[in-house]
């Protein structure tokens, strides 16, 4: 078996692999380990013709061989961002450049309309699959408490779902971004970035566990126990509960 089959076996190149960049570690029988400078393996470097065609010169693998095929020198497969909400033209942005900005995207989409809310702008970036352990201990711990002092059913789901996406929100503050563009509140984007843009609201919506849930229209300087008051309050059963979380 040659390099050639291998590579074919496993479905060919990608579109960034590099032919003429191709590693073979050979493991090394009877290596003297008395030695500081003992050596444990063998490397070769092999380059093959881009369509795997067979040449008289192949190279011939042996058994426990590892093949290692590495990407071309800078290669960079597309890389893409989100924005929504009110901006001009909302929609997917390609990555144009290693150091491009939230700002930058902002302009790109031709800015904000007259009726978003910077104030409530959010950046949503992936997380590794599995995440945290302590994060997702203390995720569990807050929904058993949320059973343990009688919340409703709806009450819980919601807990899970914000829990599920809180580790994947980044705090920014947009108009200082857009006031000061290229500092370090413009944080550079990354490959599945979600940067979203709310509308201007002129209400606060009251929900849950409440006599009648409803949006209330906002008033500057009124206290949380206003709009709870406003949706018919709360029922006594539910009032501790409340006060414990």
């Amino acid at each position: 078996m040659r390099v050639e089959d291998l590579v074919q076996m496993a479905g060919g190149f990608k579109e960034g692999a590099s032919p003429a960049n191709i590693e073979v570690a050979r493991r090394i029988k009877g290596t003297d380990l008395t030695q500081k400078t003992a050596q444990t393996a063998q490397v070769f470097n092999i380059t093959v013709n881009k369509d795997l065609s067979l040449s008289d010169t192949g190279f011939i693998l042996e058994p426990f061989d590892m093949v290692s095929v590495r990407p071309t020198e800078g290669y960079t497969g597309q890389q893409q961002v989100q924005i929504l909400g009110e901006v001009l033209r909302p929609g997917i942005y390609t990555i144009q450049s290693k150091n491009e900005r939230i700002s930058d995207i902002i302009k790109r989409a031709g800015g904000l309309t007259a009726f978003a809310y910077s104030k409530g702008a959010s950046l949503k970036r992936p997380t590794p699959v599995g995440g945290d352990q302590e994060e997702e201990n203390i995720r569990a711990l807050n929904l058993e408490r949320l059973k343990q002092v009688g919340a409703s059913d709806s009450a819980v789901k919601a807990n899970r779902y914000l829990s599920s996406v809180a580790s994947d929100l980044v705090g920014i503050e947009l108009e200082k971004i857009l006031e000061a563009p290229q500092s370090r509140y413009d944080l550079l984007v990354e490959n599945g970035d979600i940067i979203k843009i709310p509308t201007l609201l002129q209400t606060v919506k009251v929900t849950g566990e409440v006599l009648r849930p409803i949006s209330v229209v906002y008033k500057p300087g009124k206290p949380f126990k206003y709009y709870v008051n406003s949706a018919g309050a709360l029922p006594a059963m539910h009032i501790k509960g409340l006060l414990y979380q």
